[in-house]
C-alpha cells in the first residue's frame, strides 16, 4: 500500500523539539516570557499548537493563539488584548513574531499581554530575525526567561525516517549516499525532508521497479523548490 503524505508532526518529535517542549512546560509552571526560534520548517508552529492544545485541556488555563503577530498588533491598537480569564492562567502564543516592523511593536504587544491583572505566559515564535529584534529592545530582552532553539534534523534522524517510511529504499546497498544526499538537499529541515521522502514514495508507488538515483533526488528537490516559489 502506498504511503500517504506526511507532515513532521506525524513522524514524532525530534530531539530538539522534545527538549524545547519540555523547557516550555517549565515556563508554564513558573511563568514569564519565552522565545521559540528556528528556521522555517523546523516545526515551531506545530510545537506551539501542541502546547496550546495541552493547556486548553488543562483545568485552570485559558489559551490565546497561536495567532500571527499582526493579529495581536491589531488587537493592541484597538484597545488591548482580551485576557479576561477569571482566575485562570493564560497562555498567549504569538506566531511569526519576526514579522513585526521593529522591536518596539513587539514590546507593546508583550506589555499589553502581561499587563496586570492578567497572569499570562507569553511565547514569541519566529525565525532568526526575532532574536535581532529582541537585542534592540534591552528591556524586553531582559524579561525573556527562556530561549528555545529548534535545529534541523541530524543525518541519523533523516535516516531513521527513511528506514520507517521507505524500508526498501533504506535497505539498498547504496542507501547511505542516497540518504546523505537527501538530507543535504533538504538542509535537514524536517518539512523539506518529509516532502522529499514523500516524493520518492510516490515515484516508487507508481513505478516499483524504478531505481531512484542521486540525479532523481536532485530533480525532485528542484521541482519541490519551484512549487514552493
Amino acid at each position: 500500500m502506498p504511503l500517504g503524505p506526511a507532515e513532521p508532526q506525524q513522524v514524532g518529535l525530534t530531539e530538539s523539539q522534545q527538549t524545547a517542549l519540555a523547557r516550555l512546560h517549565e515556563v508554564l509552571r513558573r511563568g514569564g516570557l519565552a522565545v521559540l526560534c528556528g528556521a522555517s520548517g523546523t516545526g515551531k508552529t506545530m510545537l506551539v499548537r501542541r502546547l496550546a492544545s495541552e493547556c486548553a485541556h488543562t483545568p485552570g488555563w485559558s489559551v490565546r493563539g497561536p495567532c500571527g503577530v499582526r493579529s495581536f498588533l491589531e488587537q493592541t491598537a484597538a484597545g488591548g488584548v482580551d485576557l479576561s480569564a477569571g482566575e485562570r492562567r493564560v497562555l498567549a502564543v504569538i506566531d511569526d513574531a519576526h514579522r513585526v516592523h521593529d522591536g518596539a511593536d513587539l514590546a507593546r504587544v508583550v506589555d499589553a499581554l502581561q499587563m496586570p491583572p492578567a497572569h499570562a505566559v507569553v511565547v514569541l515564535v519566529g525565525e532568526g530575525r526575532l532574536l535581532t529584534l529582541l537585542s534592540r529592545q534591552p528591556d524586553l530582552e531582559q524579561r525573556v526567561v527562556l530561549r528555545a532553539p529548534l535545529t534541523p534534523w541530524r543525518v541519523q534522524e533523516t535516516q531513521q525516517l527513511i528506514g520507517t517510511r521507505l524500508p526498501s529504499f533504506g535497505a539498498r546497498p547504496d542507501a547511505e549516499p542516497l540518504c546523505l544526499r537527501l538530507h543535504e538537499l533538504a538542509a535537514g529541515i524536517p518539512r523539506q525532508v518529509v516532502r522529499l521522502i514523500d516524493t520518492v514514495a510516490m515515484v516508487l508507488s507508481a513505478e516499483p521497479s524504478h531505481c531512484v538515483t542521486l540525479d532523481d533526488l536532485e530533480t525532485f528537490h528542484r521541482r519541490l523548490s519551484l512549487q514552493a516559489a
